[in-house]
């Protein structure tokens, strides 16, 4: 037998509003009156906002509108429910990697720019003065795959 998990009490209170708002009356009644109201909503979708998950705001708002309820009291309990439901995720800060993201020349000089202040905002002669790594030649990944026998141009 499986049981389901455990259901944050801001969404079984806003399934409980949805129930006292709608009342006795009937889900294609509660759709008519939204209809009516400039918020469409079909029937199926009344229904399914009391299955146990979080319906959507616009939902929500129209069974509230469909039942003659308050709207912004609906939005307030369905925000506290969906703030349980989806809780905002703890992100933690990245670290800056130049080259990512660069698609103007604007946009390379400011990763330049970020890059030199992450090293201690050398002087220019002193980035010109610094030694350099030796640099591979263009032609060096062909190089390597021509001489383990994946030569491109077949020519090699």
């Amino acid at each position: 037998m499986s049981r389901r998990a455990a259901e944050p009490v801001e969404l079984v209170q806003l399934r409980g509003w949805l129930r006292a708002a709608k009342g006795r009356r009937t889900f294609a009644a509660l759709a008519r009156r939204a209809d009516a109201g400039k918020l469409p909503v079909s029937v199926c979708t009344l229904r399914r906002a009391l299955d146990g998950r979080l319906p959507t705001l616009r939902t929500v708002q129209a069974s509230a509108r469909g039942a003659g309820a308050d709207e912004e009291a609906g939005a307030r309990v369905w925000a506290a429910a969906a703030a349980a439901v989806r809780p905002e995720p703890v992100r933690k800060p990245s670290a800056y990697v130049p080259g990512r993201d660069i698609t103007t020349r604007a946009g390379l000089a400011a990763a330049m720019q970020k890059v030199r202040a992450a090293a201690g905002g050398p002087s220019l002669r002193q980035l010109a003065d610094s030694p350099r790594p030796r640099a591979a030649s263009r032609a060096a990944p062909w190089t390597m795959l021509c001489t383990r026998g994946g030569c491109p141009a077949r020519s090699c």
